[in-house]
């Protein structure tokens, strides 16, 4: 075969080669192939990369409450650390970290110029920890102290810190202007504690004392509550003192109201006021005794001129506190809220959602231990009175779920009138309460009349002039009832 005839044939064959052999359409599968490779290798590095770091990340802030709580300040990561955390502990520290950094209530009012920043160094009695006031707001509702607790003793280091009690009083007259009460600020000394102290007026020069214990120690026998956690040697860590002097109070807001709150066609309450500060909304409820309800708290929130919540402790994650107002009386209730002090507000609309109250029937039973009567709808009825050597059993019925022991008080007999309701509960007339006993008084049969049977503890008795006297009735359990009520408000 010649060289002529060899190349006829090469081209021959080339003109033959199949469409799908076409070598740029080979080129560019290859390109695509090879990329879908680089693709799915880099694709595998960085799952691999991201799954180590998000490994990482989940032991860090399970095993370090300062790793964790540094993860929050970076931007997505914040929130991905906090998805992450499982052990209790850690959880908790994280918690209070995002709380103190987001907290939109007191960033604001810091934001609008509110607080005060000072360093008040307090040593303590014991020198076991340092106690330091970061900053204040006094304003003519409230004062408002950031707490940074450190130990002095390295073992300390991340323990869990109760703020128990604090007292505030008049530097110039020595009288105590904080209420009754104070509830327990709890934290970590990792953390600032931001703490709010109602008082009962505002005061230039005054002193506070802070009693500090730790949560978590064993409670003594009968020790059950924070406040008496002072008493508990086992709980308490330390005392400190702080004096200010020349405060600047920031003004409130006070708006008056007087206005119904009505209740399947009753009225309730009264929404009194409204008092508005840098550190505090407060509403202010007229609550007066009614007969045949006992009311024990309300739901509210309150929203702007376009209908957006401005003030709820849930969105603010805190609970609604509620307290007796100690200057205006036993009457007036007033509900602590989130501040919209510093809100460009002219009008805003408050929200009454719920209440939760008792039922019970007015028409007491009441009846005289030393008299030996029972008055009912106006009648008096000779009772028969047995002393605690007497129980239930005597009468052929199962002991007092209540009183089950003998010697526990005085066994009454009340002949049953027609009309009466089934009694289930002891009346207290102090204080204005019930308490179910989870049954209804028995009766039992003597010479063919029935009588109501109810065993009295004798220290419950109210004294009336010098008769013991018990009143009893029938009531309902306390349940939350949902109701709509909205007040605009002009500010």
């Amino acid at each position: 075969m010649n060289i002529e005839k060899e190349l006829n044939n090469l081209a021959q064959e080339v003109q033959n080669i199949p469409d799908r052999l076409d070598m740029n359409s080979l080129r560019k599968r290859v390109k695509r192939r090879k990329t879908i490779h680089t693709v799915t290798v880099i694709g595998r590095s960085l799952l691999i990369v991201f799954c180590t770091l998000f490994l990482s990340l989940f032991i860090g802030v399970n095993s370090s409450v300062s790793f964790a709580k540094a993860a929050t300040d970076l931007p997505v990561i914040g929130n991905l650390s906090s998805s992450l955390v499982i052990r209790p502990e850690i959880r908790t520290e994280l918690r209070d970290a995002l709380r103190y950094n987001n907290n939109r209530e007191i960033g604001e009012v810091v934001e609008a110029g509110g607080f005060t920043d000072v360093s008040m160094v307090s040593q303590g009695k014991e020198n076991k920890m340092t106690c330091t006031i970061q900053s204040y707001i006094a304003d003519e509702l409230s004062l408002g102290l950031l707490l940074d607790v450190k130990p002095t003793d390295i073992q300390l280091t991340g323990m869990n810190v109760s703020v128990a009690m604090i007292y505030i009083f008049d530097l110039d007259t020595g009288e105590p202007i904080d209420f009754p009460y104070t509830e327990p600020v709890h934290g970590n000394i990792l953390s600032p504690i931001y703490t709010q102290i109602h008082w009962t007026k505002p005061c230039r020069n005054f002193g506070v004392d802070i009693i500090l214990c730790d949560p978590d120690a064993p409670r003594e026998e009968g020790d059950e509550s924070y406040v008496d956690a002072p008493l508990n040697k086992n709980s308490y860590i330390d005392s400190y003192h702080f004096e200010f002097h020349n405060v600047q109070i920031a003004p409130s807001k006070e708006i008056t109201l007087d206005r119904p709150i009505m209740f399947e066609g009753s009225e309730i309450a009264t929404v009194h006021k409204v008092c508005l500060s840098p550190s505090t909304t407060d509403v202010v409820l007229h609550v007066p005794d009614l007969d045949g309800m006992i009311l024990s708290g309300f739901d509210m929130y309150i929203t702007d001129e376009k209908g957006r919540v401005i003030s709820d402790p849930i969105m603010f994650k805190r609970e609604q506190s509620c307290y007796v107002d100690p200057v205006l009386g036993d009457d007036y209730w007033v509900y602590n809220m989130p501040s919209i002090y510093y809100k460009d507000l002219s009008k805003i609309q408050l929200h009454i959602v719920s209440v939760e109250l008792g039922k019970y029937d007015p028409n007491m039973l009441v009846v005289n231990l030393d008299k030996e009567t029972a008055t009912y709808n106006g009648k008096t009825i000779p009772i028969l009175v047995y002393d605690s050597t007497y129980s239930y059993k005597d009468f052929g019925l199962l002991a007092d779920p209540s009183n089950d022991r003998t010697g526990a008080g005085v066994i009454f007999l009340i002949p049953k009138e027609e009309g009466m309701p089934a009694f289930n509960s002891e009346f207290n007339i102090r204080s204005k309460t019930f308490v179910i006993t989870g049954y209804t008084y028995p009766t039992t049969r003597l010479n063919g009349q029935e009588y109501i049977v109810i065993q009295a503890i004798e220290y419950r008795a109210y004294l009336e002039g010098t008769d013991r006297v018990y009143h009893f009735v029938s009531g309902e359990n306390k349940e939350n009832h949902r109701f709509y009520q909205m007040y605009e408000i002009d500010i």
